[in-house]
Parts: structure tokens; sequence; C-alpha cells
């Protein structure tokens, strides 16, 4: 499972002038947060449409499955029933896709599963097999009966079947014999398949579906018909290799994949001056919670010493990555991130990433520039309203044989969420653009950071068009000659504790009654899910208090770099910069959480989805006041 790929360090080492130009250490680091195929499938984040999800799952051809009725998988290959009761095999090794008759013909068995050394079948009427394949079906010896088995697979030392009008079973060996115990619904479940610690299951309506092991745990969707990655009906799946295969209706084999572009990645720069180091961490989500910010920075401060202020983590926003944060008003797929991919791939994959980065630190010479860019538009307000900051924002940072770039705009990564992109792991317009960058300019990495983009899209609905015309307007910037960074490293972070003004619980009441019966309709779906959390809230007395924002700000010499939490809107860039006009001064959005959006009063007074409707859909416990821009300007400025 090992994923991480880096692009090099930035080996900078120049010659400085005395008292021109202070000396800083720099070093950078590309690592994919890409899921393997471990991970069979994954929802993206950032539409609440379809009602049916987003899933990363795409079924691959394979080959013909060659009048197959049922397959398994074991021991690295694919085992089949054909019409003809004889046993199959064929190797996922094998290219050419091609089954061998390995067994002599029973028609009485009708399932497969593999188990330890062995390879199990159910006949007609539940009697349980088990043998070699080689020894297919003269010298099986009968194990054990179930009636009424409809699917069957294994995991780990158990059996998992599906039982008619019974549900979910799970068998057990004791004392030699295999004792069954029903653990949950099975639906409309055809098939089912098991891998690592979960099983996944086939419904007769062509969905896939996963659930952890144990007693009653909930089966969570995984994908569907969706009619451009997934537009095969199924009949039969099957894990081995620890990869996910399917037999369609029309007897071929598919394997599952990723659909995606495979240029998701989490990119760290680390700068150091005498004994102080910052880093900077850009990562391609949608959005984290505060609690995997902590995590990543705890860890680093444990092995390396660096503060926890002085790590600044900022997403994206791509709208093309998968889950990773929690929005239990969403549709059940989008609730929570999975564990596996949260854990395993996006928190290792920034760890590994800012360690890279602080191992291959070397003397650097870092300059600032300024351009604009025309990407992005007001997408909520109109009029003198309307504004959006056009500032372009470019660290170079230059060493004798090598070089790199930290640039910034604020634009939502989205494009018209149709057709096969809708469905595709993408770092949007920011991966167009650094790319562009690093071919163009023969930079060792550019890294990309997002600015205050709550009410900014961009103009053109092309991603590669709007990250090519970005990225050539970073290169023009960069033949310009930059302002030297000069100075100390210093950082510091804060937060404003806005008070959260909850509706009544009578109110929330009569709003889920407005709601409530519209099945289908995506928007009342949700502020149902939105009520019900909380009026739970209200039964466990545990209804929050307070909406912190964080403000975290770091000075590298004479270039500050302020983050917020939050989606801010575009206003507070313009504000924050505002208040040093003469200052070199940079503000990102989505850093260290973004639970939901931060606007303005003129947003909450239009009632903006900005302003009112997202919070529903970020699982907020209330709305902003009117005067929270004033409150986070203030706090900004006592820091400036």
């Amino acid at each position: 499972m090992k994923r991480s790929f880096m692009l090099g360090v930035l080996f900078w080492g120049c010659s400085f002038v005395a008292n021109a130009q202070s000396e800083y250490e720099v070093g950078f680091a590309r690592v994919s947060i890409e899921p393997d195929c471990s991970l069979i499938s994954l929802p993206l984040a950032g539409y609440g449409y379809p009602r049916e999800g987003r899933f990363t799952l795409e079924w691959v051809k394979k080959g013909m499955g060659v009048d197959v009725t049922e397959m398994t998988g074991y021991a690295g290959c694919l085992y089949a029933l054909n019409r003809n009761g004889r046993l199959l095999k064929r190797e996922i090794s094998d290219q050419k896709g091609e089954w061998k008759v390995i067994g002599a013909p029973s028609d009485s068995l009708c399932l497969l599963a593999g188990l330890g050394k062995d390879l199990y079948a159910c006949d007609k009427t539940g009697n349980i097999w088990k043998g070699k394949p080689e020894n297919f079906p003269g010298a099986w010896k009968k194990v054990g009966t179930f009636p009424g088995i409809q699917a069957l697979t294994t995991l780990g030392e158990c059996f998992y079947a599906v039982v008619e009008g019974k549900g979910l079973w799970e068998g057990r060996w004791e004392n030699r014999q295999l004792r069954w115990k029903r653990v949950g619904e099975a639906g409309s479940i055809i098939s089912l398949a098991a891998y690592g610690e979960r099983l996944y299951a086939l419904t007769a309506d062509g969905l896939l579906w996963q659930r952890y092991l144990g007693a009653d745990k909930p089966w969570l969707k995984i994908a569907w018909l969706n009619g451009s990655t997934c537009a095969v009906r199924m009949k039969k799946i099957a894990v081995t290799g620890g990869r996910l295969y399917g037999l369609s209706e029309e007897e071929v084999v598919y394997i599952a994949e990723h659909s995606s572009l495979h240029a998701l990645s989490a990119s760290a720069v680390a700068i150091k001056s005498g004994k102080e180091t910052a880093v900077i961490v850009g990562v391609d989500l949608t959005g984290f919670d505060y609690s995997l910010g902590a995590a990543v920075k705890r860890e680093i401060t444990r092995k390396r010493g660096i503060p926890a202020e002085a790590i600044l983590i900022n997403a994206s926003h791509s709208h093309f990555a998968p889950v990773a944060q929690a929005f239990p008003t969403w549709g059940e797929h989008q609730q929570l991130p999975d564990s596996l991919y949260l854990n395993e791939f996006v928190k290792k994959g920034m760890i590994e990433a800012i360690e890279q980065a602080l191992d291959r630190l070397e003397k650097s010479k870092l300059t600032f520039g300024r351009g604009t860019t025309a990407i992005g538009a007001n997408r909520s307000l109109s009029g003198a309203d309307a504004l959006y900051d056009s500032a372009l924002d470019v660290i170079q940072i230059q060493a004798k044989n090598h070089k790199g770039f930290i640039f910034l705009t604020g634009c939502h990564p989205v494009f018209r969420n149709e057709g096969r992109s809708g469905y595709t792991i993408s770092p949007n317009f920011p991966g167009y653009a650094r790319s562009r960058i690093e071919e163009k300019s023969g930079a060792d990495m550019a890294l990309f950071l997002q600015g205050c983009a709550g009410d900014i899209n961009p103009r053109a609905w092309d991603p590669v068009e709007t990250g090519v015309v970005l990225g050539d307007e970073v290169l023009r910037i960069i033949e310009k000659e930059g302002i030297p960074l000069r100075g100390k490293i210093t950082y510091e972070m804060d937060s404003v504790l806005l008070p959260a003004r909850v509706w009544s619980e009578d109110r929330i009441r009569q709003f889920r009654e407005e709601n409530r019966g519209q099945e289908g309709d995506v928007e009342a779906e949700k502020n149902v899910r939105w009520a019900d959390m909380m009026l739970s809230h209200y039964a466990a007395g545990t209804v929050p208090q307070y909406m912190p924002v964080y403000i975290q700000i770091i000075n590298i010499g004479n270039w500050r770099l302020v983050g917020l939490s939050r989606e801010a809107v575009t206003q507070y860039g313009i504000a924050i910069k505002a208040l040093q006009p003469d200052k070199y001064i940079s503000v990102l959005g989505y850093c260290n959480d973004v639970p939901s959006y931060l606007p303005n009063a003129v947003h909450i007074k239009a009632g903006t989805y900005e302003g009112y409707n997202s919070f529903f859909w970020n699982a907020q416990p209330c709305l902003f006041p009117e005067n929270v821009f004033d409150v986070v300007i203030k706090k900004v400025k006592e820091k400036f």
C-alpha cells in the first residue's frame, strides 16, 4: 500500500550579500494521497447531488465469463461454476483471461467460497462441501447443512451467508461443527465478497454495499449504476489478490478500479531561519476537520519539535476528492469519511510530506511577487457587493540547480458535475496549474494554496482551461524580479469564539415538520437530518455554545501569511490586506478546520447560500451573527 512519491527536494544554494539577504533553508516534498484498490470505492465530497452519490468505483473489462453462473476469489485466482456444473479456474495474472476446466461436472453445486487451504461449495439443498479444487467434486466432504443460502463468502475463519428471508448469517467452527448466528439484514443481496475487515454485497438492483464485521453493523452504499463509470449490471462479485471483480449479466468479467486522474497529493514546504522553522502544507481535499489537522501537528511536534502554530495546513477545496470529514446532514454515504482512507492515506501522506521536506532543508533564496488573475467571479452577489480579489501571489524559491514556487489565489475548484468527470478523483484546476508551471518552468515543485474562495467560482467550467490560464499567469509573474524576503520567522495561532445563537427546540421541530415526508427531495432530507441532529443535542444537553474561527499567522521575514479556518468569502482577503496595504500580505481560507462557510453581513442579510443554507448542509448548530466579519477582522488587526 505504499503510495508516496517525492518530486524532489529543492537544494537551493546561492551567494548572499552581507546584511542584504537573510539565509533560509527550504525543503519540499509531495506525497500521493490517492487511494489504492484495497479501498474498493470511495464517495467524493463537495456536492449533495446526485442524491445517489458520486463514487470512485469504475468497472474495467477483463475478459469473458464462458457460461459462468457462480464466481468466487480464492488463493489469487478466480473460481467459477458453469451451467454444466464444471469447476473453472482463471489465474488473475493471465492477460488473456482464459478459464480452464479443472473438475468433473456436478449439477447440484451452486455457490463457492474459499477458506484456508480448501474450497467450499453449497448445493441447492443447503449442504456445504469442502475439498481441493483439483479433486472436484468426487473427493469432497460434506461439512454442514444450512438450507436457504443464496450468497456465500468467507472472511478470516468465518463464513458469511445470505439466507432467504432470514438476513445475514455468520458461521464459525465450534467443536468441528459449523455453528451459525444471525448478524444483520441482507435485503436483496444476490452476491457476497469479503476483504480485510469488510464485507461487500451486490444487490438485485445493481448497487454495491460494504459493512464492517460484527453484529448489526450498518450497510453503506459504495456504488450504483450511474450510467458512466458504472454502467454495467453485475450478477456476481468476488475478491482475490486484494481486488474486486464483477461478473456481468452478459458474462463478462470486470475488475474494479478507481476512476481517477491519479494526481491527488499532499505537498509541504518547510522553511527554516535560525532556530525557527515554519511548515506550509497544501492538501488536495475538499476540507478536513480540526481533529485531523491537530493529529498531524501533534505527530510532527512529537517527532520534530516544531510547534503546532508553526504548521499551517490548507485544503485546495477540490470537489472531486474523497470525503475526508464528517457531515451528518448529507446522504448516508457522505456522512463519515472512510477511516482507512483518512488515516492510512491522508493523515500518513501529510505527515510523510512534512517529514520529507524537513529532511531536505537546504540554503535558499525567497522572493515575493504579486500579479492578478481573472479566473474567478463572485457567484452569489451582484452590483457593488460582487467583490472579487484578483490578487495572485507567488513565492519563488531559488537555488543553484533547483527552483520551486508557492502560488495562491481564491477560487472554487469546481465545474459542472456531469458525466464521467463527475465521478473521477481529481485535484481540479489547481492540479492542472501545478503541472503547467512545473512543465514550462522546469521547477521541481509548484505548491498551490487556496485563498478566500467562499463565494468565488471559476469563469470557465473547464478545469483544464482554468488551470492553464492560472499557470500561465504565474509564469508571467515569475518572469519579473521578485521582492527578496528578509528577516526572522515568527508564527502564532488564535481563535475567535462567536456565541452560538441556536434555534429553540420549538423552532427546530417546526422546521422539521415543514420538511418531513418529502423523500427524494435532497434539500428537505438534509433539513430533516439537521433538525434531528440538533434535537439530539438538546436531548443530550450538548448544544454547542460557540462557533470557533481559527486565525493563524506565519511571518517569513517581510512576507505575512494569514490563514483563516472555514470557507472565507472574498471580502476577508481584501479587508485583511487593506489593514497594512504597504506590506506583503497573503490571505488564505480553508486552513486548519473547514466546517462551514465564513460569510460577512452582506451574505447573511441577503440569505445567500454562503450566509444561510450552507449552514444546514455543513451540520452547523446555527448561523453566524451579522457582525462575524467585524469580529474576525478586529482580531486579525490586533495581531498585526
